[in-house]
């Protein structure tokens, strides 16, 4: 079974939301999927 790494990561900290973008194989350059999982990751951010 192959296994698909996230193109985003998000980890949470003191109110903090760190995000990681993991596509070293395209230098993470910010492609229409990466744009898109930014995109919806931002979205679920709580602003306090």
């Amino acid at each position: 079974m192959e296994s698909k790494m996230a193109i985003l990561t998000r980890r949470d900290e003191n109110a903090v939301a760190y995000l990681t973008m993991n596509m070293p194989e395209r230098l993470n350059a910010l492609s229409d999927e990466m744009l898109a999982a930014l995109q919806d990751t931002l979205k679920r951010i709580e602003v306090r």
